[in-house]
């Protein structure tokens, strides 16, 4: 059995020394490094509820919360397991349900969210990613690094250095206030986009297959400054109470707003979820039409050559994330007179698939895994190569699309609109093994722009206006 698993409590005295009730040294004998967990090291995640109410209700709505809740995930990793026996299931577990994963504890062997919440593992397990279990962190970890010499298989090797167990919980306030049930202690790693190490950073085989925090590192400034952090955009400030009885102060939402969608549920435009995902990805990227006048001439009397720039305003690459599953594109609609004339990009529903094949000028973002053939793969754990169409961190992208203009008299109007659009889940790869989730796939609109052009006359080469 191949398993690469280091796990330590990294006691580190600065932060145990900033506790409301100062740590003896005769506790900290007691805190020694170990290599090993207990489950009963961390709570259950309704442990936190009383106290912490608005922190646990936008928990239970984040994808932290959703990961053991997914049929979509529980599908593919009892695949995973089947398809390699001694690693997969600490493959997916080792970010999925990473209690389990320290804890050695066998939670293999279910293929759907209803068994493993309804089994008899302890809450603490099937919480997914818990309040207990990011609380504990005391020092950020490194991305993860599977083996490259590992021949047709993937190994577990996240490494978490954590401190549960002994009644502390860190976090991002500097001077916590004190209550009976826990201790309270700063810790500055808290808001740097690191912690959200390892599992934002994957790469598989040398290859950046899910690599967030790489694409967030690779602007310079970003890597100089650390601004703006993963928590500026997903766990967003705001003015409330950590907990019952705490000032007002600043805290942040443990929403973790990102894509990530509960398929089990129909779409909902009016949900809390749904409104916090439409809001980031309305932030995300401008779309802008390279043009100076509401004049259009062209060159060529049969064809208007015009121009659309998208621009990612993101800290990391649009789509992000496990980006082969996810897709935006850009819909460009050219109407004059109330007839439209040219079209790019249209679908005709949310579960529709996107017309790559026989829609030359459609422009579309994600990428695509390959495995060890080279052939198209929708398996991280299987991927030995990628190809990427993603619009990478703050950067541009320029389409020119050519307009056929030849039964438009001069001085006709035309409106040109665009819409980004983004998808969390291509259609295809939920149609074989989950057709009934079709319809639960949500397509956000980014960015919309619609402008009145007046088409010019050419004559002799020369642009020309009347």
């Amino acid at each position: 059995m191949i398993k690469i698993i280091r796990k330590y409590y990294l006691i580190i005295i600065l932060i145990l020394l900033s506790c409301d009730k100062p740590i003896t040294e005769s506790d900290s004998n007691e805190l020694l490094p170990k290599s090993s967990f207990n489950i009963s090291d961390f709570e259950k995640s309704d442990n936190c509820k009383s106290c912490h109410p608005n922190h646990y209700e936008q928990w239970s709505r984040s994808a932290h919360y959703l990961t053991s809740k997914s049929e979509k995930f529980f599908k593919d990793w009892i695949k995973e397991q089947n398809k390699r026996p001694d690693s997969g299931e600490d493959f997916c577990a080792q970010c999925h349900l990473p209690v389990a994963y320290l804890t050695d504890e066998v939670v293999g062997g279910y293929d759907s969210p209803n068994k493993f919440i309804e089994s008899d593992l302890p809450a603490q397990l099937t919480d997914a990613i818990s309040c207990s279990f990011c609380h504990s962190m005391v020092n950020t970890s490194g991305s993860m690094h599977t083996d490259p010499t590992i021949s047709g298989d993937v190994a577990a090797v996240a490494e978490y250095f954590l401190f549960p167990g002994a009644g502390v919980q860190f976090g991002s306030i500097a001077d916590p206030v004190s209550n009976s049930y826990h201790e309270s202690a700063f810790n500055p790693i808290y808001s740097e986009s690191e912690v959200c190490l390892p599992c934002h950073n994957h790469v598989i085989r040398n290859n950046l297959i899910e690599t967030t925090f790489s694409e967030w590192n690779s602007n310079s400034f970003v890597a100089m400054t650390g601004e703006p952090s993963c928590q500026s955009c997903h766990m967003q400030e705001y003015i409330g109470y950590a907990a019952i009885g705490s000032k007002e102060r600043t805290v942040h939402n443990h929403n973790f707003v990102g894509v990530s969608t509960d398929f089990s549920l129909p779409i909902n435009p009016l949900s809390q979820s749904y409104i916090d995902s439409s809001e980031l990805l309305k932030s995300a990227l401008e779309v802008q039409y390279r043009l100076k006048d509401s004049i259009l001439y062209s060159m060529d009397s049969d064809y208007l050559n015009f121009s659309v720039s998208i621009n990612n305003l993101t800290a990391h690459n649009i789509p992000t994330g496990n980006a082969f599953v996810r897709e935006a594109w850009l819909e460009f609609i050219v109407v004059s007179n109330q007839d439209t004339i040219f079209t790019s990009g249209e679908i005709k529903s949310n579960s529709s698939d996107l017309p790559t094949s026989n829609d030359e000028n459609l422009l579309v973002f994600t990428s695509y895994l390959l495995d060890q053939s080279g052939n198209p793969t929708n398996a991280a754990a299987d991927a030995y190569d990628f190809i990427s169409t993603q619009l990478p961190t703050y950067g541009s992208i320029e389409k020119i699309f050519r307009i056929p203009i030849n039964r438009l008299e001069p001085g006709s109007n035309i409106d040109i609109s665009s819409r980004m659009l983004f998808r969390p889940y291509k259609p295809e790869l939920l149609r074989d093994d989950h057709p009934h989730l079709l319809n639960n796939i949500p397509i956000y609109e980014m960015f919309s722009i619609t402008e009145t052009y007046v088409v010019g006359e050419v004559t002799y080469g020369r642009q020309n206006h009347e």
